[in-house]
């Protein structure tokens, strides 16, 4: 007869071994041959991160056009993930750096610039012309601080209103030339769309109520030389 000891034991060992099998290792799983029952067990098991992390690994091989690698465990598609989304935040962080380094180096050729020449815009009406199209004609004044007469220049003009969100981006480009220590006026005009939120608050807003900036991209003088502002490629 066993002893009181034994049995002890063997239902030690049988809770143990139940036990073992309720806490299977879900990330041990094959994701390419997941059932509705591991789904399930996974939902309950994973954390919201890393269910977050399974989804955008399954979503990023099926958007990419591949099936799913057969044999690929829960476990090696979170690192994979992890490896994933550790290069891309570092991608990141290089184009932000990159990004960041040519702010700076525009914004310093922009201040070198205001000893060279300086834009403002001067005037800014509104027209219709046929079928009710909207136009809006700006003026602006150049002036060129240099020594050297320019042949030509090109740039944005940034038109904000008077809580600095931005209304229009208007690149440009004059030929005309302006003398050494001269002046100049640029005449342009702008077609608005009706259904566009910033070109009708644009139409609206008095000329008074307007903040605008002229950025510098190119300038070109009479004697050959010339001098550009860095872009990101």
């Amino acid at each position: 007869m066993p002893s009181a000891l034994t049995k002890i034991s063997v239902a030690t060992l049988l809770a143990a071994s139940l036990l073992l099998n309720g806490c299977s290792d879900p990330k041990t799983y094959d994701v390419a041959k997941l059932t509705d029952k591991q789904r399930e067990e996974l939902g309950k098991k994973l954390t919201a991160e890393e269910g977050g992390k399974l989804m955008g690994w399954t979503m990023r091989n099926a958007l990419g056009g591949k099936e799913i690698p057969p044999g690929t465990t829960v476990r090696q598609a979170l690192a994979d993930q992890d490896e994933w989304l550790a290069k891309r935040k570092a991608q990141e962080a290089e184009a932000a750096a990159l990004k960041a380094k040519v702010d700076a180096e525009r914004k310093a050729k922009q201040d070198e610039l205001a000893g060279i020449f300086s834009a403002a815009l001067i005037s800014k009406t509104n027209a219709e012309g046929e079928y009710g199209q909207r136009v809006v004609r700006l003026e602006m004044a150049f002036q060129n601080k240099s020594d050297k007469g320019i042949r030509g220049i090109k740039g944005s003009l940034i038109v904000n209103d008077i809580f600095g969100d931005r209304l229009q981006g208007v690149n440009l480009s004059y030929d005309t030339g302006i003398p050494a220590k001269g002046t100049a006026v640029y005449k342009g005009s702008v077609h608005m769309n009706q259904f566009m939120d910033n070109d009708k608050k644009f139409w609206n807003t008095d000329f008074d109520k307007l903040k605008s900036r002229f950025e510098v991209a190119m300038i070109i003088f009479d004697d050959g030389t010339e001098i550009k502002v860095p872009e990101v490629d």
